[in-house]
């Protein structure tokens, strides 16, 4: 067998991720992509290789839910359905933040999939056009308000026949959401890509809210906004601009594995829905070198100063990149198992 290689110094597992008391008065500045971060969030193909190697009948990192069974359900995970749901049932605003590859499409698609034949209550999912979505006009498409009115009309059934003056649009729209509560239907417009949206739009949605009403405090339309971490920033109440809207927005955050234990679940989980053995996959300590691994360190204004702080981005998509890489290299090796030495060498 051939000796496994030593991992060079540009390799070697990066430092635990921890609390710091000064950072947590901090709001950071855009940060710097790192080499590594950019590396593990680039696509890594399992090869043939590798999956003969490991007894795997296809790769475990692609097309990878595809039923009930296949979504890993961390607590985090559990409580973001359950607030998802309460967001769909009751016509809440809300917005989901992640970093890209963290799950929030998987999140979303699961709620909507929740809601099929199987509920007790009926909801009609409303999806605006996002394509080429900007948050302005020199940079792409932005999203205005009559594409908000003529996306729920879409959604009700109607195609045609909208005012194209802008008020009495909105009415006959607010009408078309009255009627259709009146059947028992739930509305809940869910905006993806939503860190791209003008800050008009974003503001035109409290006027959704607060004009279409079923009732004493109750609204015809929910509003989930899908977003990266800018729209977190965007939508703090320190803007001035939003500040209104967020305040009434309920912020919710898809945040990266946090626990060796969390990251052996989800591999787990993986390998094993393609035929695999776990234990015939990863050495005992290869879980805890992998949520190492996916720890980069960021650049944050501090004041006046910059300093480099440690930040996770052990999410789905970056841990599914790295696994491939670290799978293919130690079957490139003839090792037996994927360990914590292959995980900081690849």
């Amino acid at each position: 067998m051939t000796a496994p290689q030593q991992p060079s110094p540009k390799n070697k597992l990066a430092p635990v991720c921890s609390q710091h008391t000064e950072a947590a008065l901090v709001t950071p500045e855009p940060t710097e992509t790192t080499k590594d971060e950019t590396m593990v969030m680039q696509f890594e193909e399992l090869t043939e290789e590798a999956q003969e190697h490991f007894g795997l009948v296809r790769t475990p990192f692609l097309d990878d839910v595809l039923c009930d069974d296949d979504f890993f359900q961390s607590a985090t995970v559990r409580k973001l359905k359950a607030a998802l749901y309460d967001c769909a049932v009751n016509q809440r605003f809300m917005a989901l933040v992640g970093e890209s590859g963290a799950g929030k499409t998987t999140l979303v698609e699961d709620l909507e999939e929740s809601f099929r034949g199987h509920s007790a209550h009926q909801v009609v999912f409303i999806r605006p056009h996002m394509l080429a979505t900007e948050e302005s006009d020199a940079k792409g498409k932005t999203l205005k308000s009559q594409h908000l009115s003529g996306a729920i009309a879409r959604a009700l059934g109607v195609t045609k026949g909208l005012p194209s003056e802008q008020d009495a649009r909105f009415d006959a729209v607010l009408q078309l959401l009255r009627q259709s509560a009146a059947t028992g239907r739930k509305h809940l417009m869910v905006l993806e890509e939503a860190h791209c949206l003008p800050l008009a739009t974003i503001k035109h949605l409290k006027r959704w809210r607060e004009e279409g009403k079923a009732g004493r405090g109750q609204s015809l339309l929910g509003i989930l906004l899908v977003g990266q971490s800018e729209l977190r920033d965007r939508m703090s109440v320190a803007n001035k601009d939003v500040r209104e809207v967020g305040a009434r927005c309920e912020m919710k955050e898809l945040h990266p594995f946090m626990s060796a234990s969390e990251v052996q679940a989800y591999l787990e989980l993986k390998v094993r829905r393609v035929g695999g053995e776990p234990a015939q996959v990863f050495a005992p300590d290869a879980f805890a070198a992998a949520l190492a691994r996916l720890q980069v360190m960021v650049k944050v204004s501090e004041g006046k100063k910059v300093v480099d702080l440690p930040k996770s981005i052990c999410y789905p998509l970056a841990l599914n990149n790295l696994t491939s890489r670290a799978m293919s290299h130690a079957a490139s090796l003839h090792l037996p198992l994927v360990s914590a030495h292959v995980f900081a060498s690849c």
